[in-house]
């Protein structure tokens, strides 16, 4: 059997309008080195080309008759989970897009710009670095709660892009959230940062912190707050939340006595993360973690052992 990600991507894109598709056609024309491409204007005719051969990634439009993009998208996570799913949604698709959030791994905005297209399929092409084993495939295909980074965190990368950005301006930024502002307060004043005195606002915990672990400190405590009500199969958010912020201060400390700020700033991201693989892998698969669980116990095994044995992956 020919790899998943066989060397010339197997590409199928599906929209009920001929001009579109046409439209694809000619300006993908210069892709086809890369690329195999087929052109379908249903869902139907989708699923059926997809019987016949394996595609790597398919791009569906929202809108269509008969079988709209989140229904096939569902049907192709059933039937075909290795593959890529891609749609193109416009603003008046909001309902639809909530019927397929878990069966789409990326939202293109339509029209969809040529060059993002391009380059976003480019970008879930070379998974396959990452994605050298069957299982693992397997599992991130059919994953249905992952992470989303925080409206926040992308205001606060973008205001650094301008040379002259004030701290004064990314702690206003913050304060707007209150339910953030209380998190990364009490956070900093905890006993994790042994901060000589106590914070009061963002600004001051921009400034003593860095905005790099500002920046950390958001996307984590929005990562985590997301799997809040999810049931993970009797593993504990708080615990590992506790845990990953003390790994985090750790290498942090380590990293600064004995190297420069942004290799400290990078220990503390790697540290505050470094296990949410596991909330992410318990969210999908509650219902058999607690396998995982019991045979820690029992067998007296690592938990990645156990998971290994269980997922054949870990997390």
């Amino acid at each position: 059997m020919t790899d998943f990600f066989s060397i010339k991507r197997r590409i199928i894109f599906v929209d009920d309008e001929p001009f579109v598709l046409q439209g694809l056609q000619r300006t993908l024309r210069g892709m086809r080195d890369e690329w195999e491409m087929e052109f379908v204007d249903s869902g139907f005719k989708a699923l059926a080309a997809m019987k016949e051969r394996r595609f790597d990634i398919i791009v569906s439009d929202m809108r269509m008759p008969e079988m709209n993009g989140a229904q096939l998208l569902n049907e192709v996570m059933k039937h075909h989970p290795r593959t890529i799913r891609l749609i193109l949604s416009g603003n008046a698709d909001k309902d639809l897009i909530l019927q397929c959030v878990g069966a789409t791994h990326q939202f293109l905005a339509k029209p969809c710009d040529l060059e993002a297209l391009k380059l976003t399929i480019r970008r879930v092409s070379n998974l396959e670095s990452s994605l050298q084993n069957d299982a693992i495939r397997t599992i991130v295909a059919r994953l249905t709660r992952v992470p989303s980074i925080p409206s926040l965190y992308l205001e606060i990368v973008e205001k650094l892009q301008s040379a002259d950005v004030m701290l004064e301006e990314i702690g206003t930024l913050i304060s707007r959230d209150m339910g953030m502002t209380a998190n990364i307060l009490k956070l900093v004043n905890s006993a994790f940062f042994g901060m000589p005195r106590r914070i009061s606002d963002t600004t001051e915990a921009a400034k003593f912190l860095g905005l790099e672990t500002i920046k950390t400190l958001i996307l984590s405590i929005e990562a985590f707050s997301q799997f809040e009500n999810s049931e993970l199969g009797g593993l504990s958010l708080k615990g590992i939340w506790d845990h990953s912020l003390r790994t985090a201060a750790f290498a942090r400390s380590i990293a600064i006595s004995s190297a420069d700020r942004k290799l400290a700033d990078e220990a503390f991201v790697a540290g505050l993360l470094h296990d949410i693989g596991k909330i992410v892998l318990a969210a999908n698969q509650s219902k058999t973690y607690p396998t995982v669980l019991n045979m820690v116990k029992s067998q007296q095994i690592q938990l990645w052992e156990a998971e290994r044995l269980v997922f054949c992956v870990d997390h």
